[in-house]
């Protein structure tokens, strides 16, 4: 079985938000310079902010981006550096943004990220106002956009006792008491390792059946939340395989009689999210959106095993006349 471990989140102090009225009202409470690639969900924008030079900007607010200089200017490209151009070459970067007057930041939307697994490195540049005065040196970030997170697994085991139906969905036992335990398969392109951390719901819901296995009148889908799990933003597991435990699976019992039980086991809809995914829609300014699943179930059988009754016939001393 795959040991699970989960990753705890910090995400629970994260009190933010920028709001994009216009580029003095961003706030830059949680942004910080680190030395990392920056990892981002396709689709959702990112934004970036240089740090003004203090000499030019002595009454900078870092907290509220105010207080920069009326003359000013940043720009922000892609594909070709400044820090590795000579004097009298021609610019051969991409723009993202060209020199613009007290705006040191830039927004890249889903058309400027880079596609998936393929990352960029964006440079920026200040200068002190249109005539000249350009810094000599160029800083930069490098981004790596990352595939919206996807089950393509979800199959159980079958240990034990139980009898295959249908390969890795279906399952059936004459008696109860079994468990089993459920892989599950996860895929996001372009993350990496120490990134890879996922949190989803799996619902588990029971049905009994008569004895000509049709379904009792209230016993459909009755939802049996301690045999699935719920998605927790803050405890999430990590790796991209995981595995579901499932305890016991016992019959639908009334008045000491036991019926014909099925367990379906199936994700949660829309309750998938990755560590990047969530950090991704935070950058972008937008409330967490969990991904659809696939409609993929686990089925399991559970038959009361019958008992063979005597046998009847007319007996030997029967008087038919």
């Amino acid at each position: 079985m795959t040991k699970k471990t989960t990753f705890k989140l910090a995400f629970t102090a994260l009190v933010f938000f920028f709001a994009m009225n216009n580029a003095n009202s961003q706030i830059l409470v949680n942004y910080q310079d680190v030395d990392e690639t920056i990892y981002q969900t396709t689709g959702l924008k990112l934004s970036l902010y240089a740090e003004p030079d203090m000499a030019y900007h002595p009454d900078y607010n870092y907290v509220e981006n105010t207080g920069l200089n009326e003359t000013a200017q940043w720009r922000w490209v892609y594909g070709f550096s400044w820090a590795l151009l000579t004097d009298g070459e021609p610019d051969l970067a991409v723009q993202v943004k060209d020199w613009t007057t007290r705006e040191n930041w830039v927004e890249l939307s889903g058309t400027d990220l880079p596609p998936v697994g393929s990352p960029r490195t964006y440079w920026v540049k200040e200068r002190f106002n249109a005539a000249g005065c350009e810094s000599e040196t160029a800083t930069s970030k490098t981004v790596a956009t990352v595939a919206v997170p996807a089950i393509t697994g979800f199959t159980g085991a079958g240990t034990s006792s139980w009898v295959l139906e249908a390969a890795g969905v279906e399952f059936s036992f004459c008696g109860e008491g079994l468990t089993d335990e459920i892989s599950i398969v996860l895929e996001e392109e372009g993350s990496i390792g120490g990134l890879q951390a996922y949190t989803y719901g799996i619902t588990a819901t029971r049905t009994a059946y008569d004895g000509n296995m049709v379904m009792i009148v209230g016993q459909e889908a009755v939802d049996m939340p301690s045999m699935g799990r719920t998605a927790n933003l803050n405890d999430m597991t990590t790796g991209l395989t995981h595995t579901h435990d499932i305890p016991e699976m016992n019959m639908y019992e009334v008045g000491g009689k036991k019926y014909a039980t099925k367990y379906v086991f199936s994700i949660t809809a829309e309750s998938l999210t990755s560590m990047i995914s969530r950090v991704s829609h935070f950058r972008a300014g937008v409330p967490n959106s969990p991904y659809g699943v696939p409609g993929t179930t686990v089925t399991y059988w559970l038959y009361p095993t019958p008992t063979t009754g005597p046998i009847y016939h007319i007996p030997n001393n029967f008087n038919s006349y």
